[in-house]
């Protein structure tokens, strides 16, 4: 059995514009005049990130969003975290963890700032300042609005946040003409499913040999057609028993999103497939290839491991019946991957599946994009043959 994961490296691999960076300057940009006031004015004359009139959509969902507002003043001062997928939910969770540890109750009021204030939190104390201007009279008046109160605007904004995204992404990314392919992608040939991480329809929509393959969009997909089940949350950041007593803010959490948002469990399904089909082996004379091994072939490309996802990969790394196959760049990006998975599985269970026999981590570096023309005559001969790497 083999499987393929796809992160956002997938897309940016072929030239497409996905990363949340790429959609918070499209937001600002459309409008050029009060993009230039929003730089030069302070935080307490801000009302909303203004849009062109035309896309009336993106002006309801954004005015007064005090997430995009947030986000566009951390890049402006030069304070956003992270790259391409994980920036924006890195900077939600700072946020919403030190609301949350603060909290007792929904029903419970707001701190007062006085109680958060520290030069530590100097972030923190922008998005206060933000909500106090977006969301009540004025500053002095958060800690009048109950925490739950707090949740239901915050809710409310980062949901228009993701629609926002997502008219971006099929109006921006999805009508985009692809030009360049992943040679190492056609090579895969014929696989059981597609663990998707992605948003867009990039995969199926320019290579052919996948539009009958099990494709599981395990965040979400754009899509005009059906309701919005985009997911753009946080992970857990309570220890085991504060996760149990600490639920009010789980609205924000990634698990919960996936549950509400209903993008299914589809790949666990793959991974009891494959520890229940794996015949275990005595003896491994006379055996040479995974597959008279028993053992299934997971290949990740295009992410970057993260420990944002770990609930979700881990598996991956620790089932027994399982090769991961893992696409580099270079090697600096190696090592970042190599770093990432250490950080997710631990360094020592790391070396025990690199260095186990049969080897069940692998790295494969990547071949240079090449034009989709290049291949379109062998296409098809090698999507009808399972050539392997």
């Amino acid at each position: 059995m083999r499987y393929l994961v796809l992160g956002n490296g997938f897309d940016l691999a072929h030239e497409l514009r996905t990363g949340y960076k790429d959609f918070l300057l499209y937001a600002i940009q459309r409008d050029k005049t009060l993009y230039n006031n929003f730089f030069q004015n302070s935080e307490s004359k801000i009302q909303y990130i203004g849009l062109d009139e035309r896309d009336k959509y993106l002006r309801d969902k954004l005015e007064h969003n005090v997430w995009m507002t947030y986000f566009v003043i951390l890049y402006r001062d030069r304070i956003i975290r992270g790259e391409n997928w994980i920036d924006f939910e890195m900077e939600i969770s700072y946020i919403i963890e030190i609301f949350d540890r603060k909290a007792e109750s929904k029903l419970e009021y707001i701190s007062e700032l006085k109680d958060i204030n520290n030069k530590k939190n100097n972030k923190f104390l922008i998005f206060y300042n933000l909500y106090g201007i977006l969301h009540t009279e004025g500053v002095e008046d958060v800690k009048k609005h109950t925490y739950s109160e707090l949740i239901s605007n915050l809710s409310d904004d980062l949901n228009d946040v993701i629609l926002a995204f997502e008219f971006y992404l099929q109006n921006e990314v999805e009508a985009k003409q692809i030009s360049i392919c992943s040679p190492d992608i056609i090579a895969l040939g014929k696989l059981d499913g597609v663990l998707n991480f992605n948003y867009t329809t990039t995969l199926q929509r320019l290579y052919k040999g996948f539009r009958k393959v099990p494709i599981h969009y395990i965040h979400g997909k754009v899509s005009s057609e059906v309701e919005n089940n985009m997911v753009l949350g946080v992970n857990e950041y309570w220890d085991e028993e504060g996760a149990n007593t600490h639920t009010d803010f789980n609205i924000f959490k990634k698990f919960i999103q996936r549950i509400m948002k209903n993008t299914g469990v589809d790949y666990r399904k793959w991974i009891y497939d494959i520890t229940n089909n794996y015949t275990k082996y005595s003896s491994i004379r006379n055996k040479t290839d995974y597959k008279d091994l028993g053992l299934s072939e997971v290949y990740i490309f295009g992410h970057s491991l993260d420990i944002s996802d770990k609930d979700l990969l881990e598996e991956f790394f620790l089932n027994e019946n399982i090769v991961v196959n893992i696409f580099y760049k270079n090697k600096v990006h190696q090592a970042n991957l190599i770093a990432a998975i250490i950080k997710m599985i631990s360094e020592k269970i790391f070396i025990k599946q690199y260095q186990s026999y049969p080897q069940k981590i692998k790295f494969i570096q990547q071949k240079e994009m090449i034009l989709c023309d290049e291949v379109v005559s062998d296409t098809n001969l090698i999507y009808n043959n399972s050539t392997k790497l």
